[in-house]
């Protein structure tokens, strides 16, 4: 953020005129921005160079340039003369020869072969052109015959031949198909849904998502070949890296403003290029490590400060990037005003792109030649161009404002120089990274990119243009700038489960933490991560009770072996009276061992029905178990010690149970519903009884 400049407090004409030189010098580096933005959004953004940068600039040239012109004009410098060679416009260039040919001849008609002298005309010879013709894709459908084969002697034996692996059981997609749609997508950058009405022209009905699960499921079958390809390019002798911000949508545990990175790798030999795509969170330097893990040789990059720790590592080269340098140059060739351009003068930032101009000439020559011819060709050629810039730079980067564009980019190439230089020990280092970043934009096909993550392309373009991926919409969500990483969500969720905080509120948390002199997070952060993680309302020894499970009903294996009683109520015709049916059953055979009427409940009574039960049973001691509800009678203490008595165990149901005694409420639920049984209320005990 740029500061305010203040005024010296004294009217000494020295600090006036320091205050006056460094507000000219802020100016000058603010119209500088704006003259570099205004050049992005309404230039043509390509880095060419029209051609005409030194053509009335040679006299001038070979002029010294005086001392004072280099501390007055920061943007003029010595320059040299680069003569260029212009190439003679090539015609169309011929078919490929390994293509077939297809022959079609053209003759005259009979009456044309006669000539007007009334002879015939002799075949002489052909006039012959070329056209590049296409026959469009065939879709044919292969059927799979499996033979079958039985024994007509015994008639028990019948054999099918077995049919050949798939990539996808039962689908009807052959391993053709899936390669030529994954081809048309990720090589050609033909959407899916593209190729579905593409499909849809030939009477193919495919929607687009089996199209897209055939992917996914040919993505899990080539993963092999892609940890393969992983582990011969650490093999290598060269990697290239770039990324590129992507936003990504619906990702778990991240808003969707987060910005995520989509990295390429490059390497293998010259005409077998691997070039590996991959997806980081962010672009610590861990991500690095991890994707070189076990590389030595050159790692070619851009001067992200993430593969400094891995350029470091021994067995690694680090090798800069010259089209990182010359773009930096190029945007302060572009800043420069525009008195600067009117002039027939050459600025700094002209003469830095005329010496990395002479560097990409000779690469060109080498272009085609073996890796120890172009390495010879650069100690040759290139080194002295190095070592003349290596001088220039030296002499003009005290003399340029170190914040400005120039400035900048002069750091740059200062700071980077051992690396950039790096590329002349070996001939199959390339002098710069475009290779990958070609990969890189290659790869992530920006419309179909823009249309998956819910954005329209036009929206990407404003952003990247503004030199930011973030999400500038009104009704966006955008990410606190502090927001908690997923580890740190995670050591506060195993802070306040230690046993010392399990049972304190965030608010007792906070303070016991601060007077220990430690802090983790403020107490609306600690009550929002309990929150998410429902356990704000309940902590520790005053969580809920758990859940009560169904209990088991007893089963028996033989007669005698689990009574189980209830008792009832049969209404009687006075509102409010009820009578008392005491039911004992045998829940093996489902027989009524006892039953009787009373009208009251009282646990005497059902102490002589159980005694009379055991009697008329022959009820052996500690034979009987008797399962009951948790009412009155059935616990009273004179029943129990009764029970004891007879040696007959008891059992009772859970508390807040209601159908722990199944056996007895399906009697009584049954008996109500029996045809025999009273429509209305009894009249007195007797007639219940009866």
């Amino acid at each position: 953020m740029t500061t305010r400049l203040s005024p010296p407090s004294s009217d000494d004409i020295h600090s006036l005129k320091a205050f006056l030189l460094e507000k000219d010098k802020r100016i000058s580096l603010l119209e500088e921005q704006v003259r570099l933005l205004r050049h992005k959004r309404f230039a043509a953004s390509s880095e060419k160079s029209d051609g005409q940068t030194e053509l009335f600039n040679e006299a001038e040239a070979a002029e010294p340039v005086p001392e004072e012109d280099l501390n007055e004009n920061t943007d003029d410098a010595e320059t040299e003369t680069i003569q260029y060679e212009r190439r003679k416009s090539r015609g169309r260039k011929s078919l490929p020869a390994d293509l077939p040919h297809v022959r079609i001849e053209h003759d005259l008609a009979d009456a044309d072969k006669v000539c007007e002298c009334g002879c015939a005309l002799t075949h002489i010879g052909e006039d012959t052109s070329e056209q590049l013709d296409i026959i469009p894709a065939t879709v044919q459908v292969l059927v799979h015959a499996r033979l079958k084969y039985a024994c007509k002697a015994c008639e028990l034996t019948v054999r099918t031949a077995a049919l050949p692996a798939q990539p996808i059981p039962k689908s009807n997609a052959s391993a053709g198909l899936l390669a030529y749609i994954a081809t048309a997508e990720y090589q050609d950058a033909l959407p899916l849904h593209r190729q579905e009405a593409i499909f849809k022209r030939m009477e193919i009905d495919i929607p687009r998502n089996t199209l897209a699960n055939w992917m996914m499921r040919s993505g899990e079958l080539i993963a092999p070949l892609i940890t393969q390809l992983d582990h011969e390019l650490r093999r290598g002798k060269i990697i290239q890296c770039d990324e590129t911000p992507l936003q990504v949508l619906n990702e778990p545990d991240r808003p969707a403003s987060s910005q995520s990175y989509m990295g390429v790798r490059r390497s293998g030999a010259p005409d077998h290029p691997i070039v590996l795509y991959d997806y980081a969170p962010s672009r610590a330097g861990s991500v690095a490590e991890n994707l070189l893990k076990g590389f030595s040789g050159y790692l070619q990059t851009d001067d992200y400060a993430g593969y400094h720790a891995v350029g470091r590592q021994d067995g690694i080269s680090h090798v800069g990037c010259w089209a990182h340098a010359r773009r930096k140059f190029v945007d302060a060739q572009k800043a420069a005003t525009s008195k600067d351009k009117k002039t027939a003068r050459t600025g700094k930032a002209d003469v830095a792109i005329n010496y990395i101009a002479k560097l990409y000439a000779i690469e060109k020559q080498a272009k085609d030649a073996s890796s120890k011819a172009r390495r010879q060709l650069r100690q040759d050629k290139s080194v002295p161009i190095l070592n003349a810039l290596r001088e220039w730079l030296d002499k003009t980067l005290h003399s340029t404002l170190p914040k400005g564009l120039l400035g900048t980019a002069l750091g740059y190439l200062n700071k980077n120089w051992e690396k950039l230089i790096r590329y002349i020990e070996d001939g199959d280092v390339n002098i710069d990274n475009n290779l990958a970043e070609d990969a890189r934009s290659t790869g992530a096909r920006q419309a179909a990119a823009c249309e998956v993550v819910g954005i329209s392309a036009k929206t990407y373009q404003r952003w990247d243009r503004r030199d930011n991926v973030g999400d500038s919409r009104q009704n966006a969500v955008h990410t606190p700038a502090k927001k908690l990483s997923a580890l740190e969500r995670q050591r506060i969720i195993k802070l306040v489960n230690e046993p010392e905080y399990a049972d304190l509120a965030p608010s007792q948390i906070v303070p016991t933490l601060a007077d220990e002199g430690r802090y983790n997070g403020s107490e609306s952060t600690l009550y929002r991560i309990l929150k998410d993680e429902k356990q704000l309302n309940h902590r520790q020894k005053s969580r809920l009770a758990a859940a009560i499970k169904k209990p088991k009903a007893p089963t028996a294996t033989g007669a005698n072996q689990i009574y189980t009683w209830d008792i009832t109520y049969p209404p009687t015709r006075a509102r409010g009276v009820f009578l008392y049916l005491y039911v004992v059953m045998d829940i093996y055979s489902r027989k009524i061992v006892g039953w009787q009427v009373h009208d009251e409940e009282r646990s005497v009574l059902a102490v002589e029905l159980m005694t009379d039960i055991c009697q008329r049973e022959g009820v052996k001691r500690h034979q009987v178990t008797l399962h009951s509800d948790n009412g009155s009678p059935m616990k009273g203490a004179t029943m129990l010690a009764t029970l004891q008595q007879l040696g007959i165990m008891s059992s009772f149901s859970l508390p807040s149970v209601s159908n722990d005694n199944p056996y007895s409420e399906s009697l009584f639920r049954t008996l109500k519903y029996r045809p025999s049984y009273p429509a209305q209320p009894f009249t007195y005990l007797h007639a219940a009884r009866v």
